[in-house]
């Protein structure tokens, strides 16, 4: 890539955020509005389910530009279950915290499976990088 091409390339990525994150905070305050008028936590808990998602998935990425084996669609599991939990108790915290604290130990367990036989020096980052997104 040449130098032209890098800025020109760096403009566009400035620009879409300019333009995109306006309309995320439209939309994100939009359902929240949507929540507070209505009382009903649905559209809440769905915003949390794909921003948690798509966070993970996002570090797990990033994670990976640098050298790293991580596993983006693991991470979105379990960011999107650990954030989406309120879909399965929306009118009570301490099943909500009790359900998180579950599907993160479960997740941990899932993962030591996957990298059980897993005997090379960094496999220990490798986990940690899989599971820090969540």
């Amino acid at each position: 890539m040449t130098e032209r091409s890098q800025k020109l390339s760096d403009r566009k990525r400035v620009w879409i955020r300019l333009i995109v994150s306006p309309i995320n905070l439209a939309v994100v305050v939009g359902i929240l509005l949507i929540h507070d008028r209505t009382g009903n936590p649905l559209s809440t808990d769905l915003l949390l389910l794909v921003a948690g998602a798509a966070g993970a998935v996002e570090m797990a990425r990033l994670f990976r530009a640098g050298g790293y084996d991580t596993r983006p669609a693991l991470a979105a599991l379990g960011a999107g279950l650990a954030a989406g939990v309120g879909l399965f108790a929306p009118h009570d915290a301490s099943l909500r915290m009790e359900l998180r604290v579950l599907m993160v130990g479960v997740g941990l367990l899932a993962l030591l499976v996957v990298y059980l036989r897993d005997v090379r020096k960094d496999a220990v980052t490798a986990i940690a990088l899989t599971f820090i997104p969540v």
